[in-house]
């Protein structure tokens, strides 16, 4: 009778013991390993066949995840469409290091580091902050302004002004020589106009280099001849002078640091 009662209560202990049993892990139909414990938090729901994954954290290798929808997750050290690209939308896209584009659409306003470079969706208006470097063929269909020097080949092309004078000298000032300016001989008695400095000159050329070339005009409407002279650093290549009624236009060449011959 004991020996049955010993037996009974094996039974009843080997019931009670909770059981354990390796699951197959399949992704695609194709199993990957073997899980011992599968948890899920109480109140998330997985549906793996279907459209929707659970917020929780899942640990270890995941291969590949083909349908549905990750909320609230974060996707660390993954490559994201790196076998079959598609489509994405991000509110905000941010990177550390490179990244290659092979085409890209904007639709809004496009800005590089806050201001150097912008690009307006409304009037596609572009602002460079920098220098602006093309190495081929450059086309304008409008007006081309510029606010301080602007160079062709070396050429300045500002308009400048007209200085106008009547006495015996003039000085003719390094920032009018840079714009094309006229400088007009009025009086009645010969005159002399003295070129500004080399290094005034240089100055009034915004980033000048060796070739640069600025012009200006003397232009006598008196009764007498002017005549032109150079200053330090602006060498008058010979003697210059413009006879009653005549206009010559002159060109100063920079020929090193804060030196110009003037032709």
């Amino acid at each position: 009778m004991f020996k049955k009662l010993f037996l009974f209560l094996a039974l009843l202990a080997f019931l009670a013991t909770p059981a354990f049993a390796s699951v197959g892990v399949r992704v695609g139909g194709t199993q990957i390993g073997t899980a011992t414990d599968l948890y899920f938090p109480s109140g998330t729901t997985y549906t793996f066949d279907g459209s929707t994954f659970g917020t929780s954290t899942l640990t270890g290798a995941v291969a590949a995840i083909t349908s549905g929808t990750i909320g609230g997750a974060a996707i660390d050290t993954s490559v994201i469409g790196g076998v079959t690209p598609a489509a994405g939308s991000f509110t905000t896209l941010s990177s550390s290091g490179a990244a290659t584009l092979a085409s890209a659409g904007v639709t809004g306003n496009f800005a590089v580091n806050t201001n150097k470079f912008t690009v307006a969706a409304a009037s596609g208006n572009t602002l460079v902050a920098g220098t602006l470097a093309v190495t081929g063929t450059t086309t304008s269909t409008g007006e081309l302004t510029s606010a301080t020097q602007a160079r062709i080949g070396g050429v300045s092309v500002i308009t400048g002004t007209v200085v106008t004078n009547s006495g015996a000298s003039l000085t003719l000032s390094a920032a009018n020589m840079a714009k094309n300016s006229i400088f007009q001989e009025t009086g009645t008695t010969v005159a002399t106009f003295t070129l500004d400095t080399g290094t005034a000159l240089s100055s009034a050329v915004p980033g000048v280099q060796v070739g640069d070339m600025v012009s200006f005009v003397v232009s006598n409407a008196s009764t007498q001849t002017v005549t032109i002279s150079g200053a330090t650093g602006t060498t008058v290549t010979y003697v210059m002078t413009v006879p009653t009624l005549t206009t010559r236009t002159c060109y100063a060449i920079n020929t090193g640091s804060n030196t110009w011959s003037i032709y």
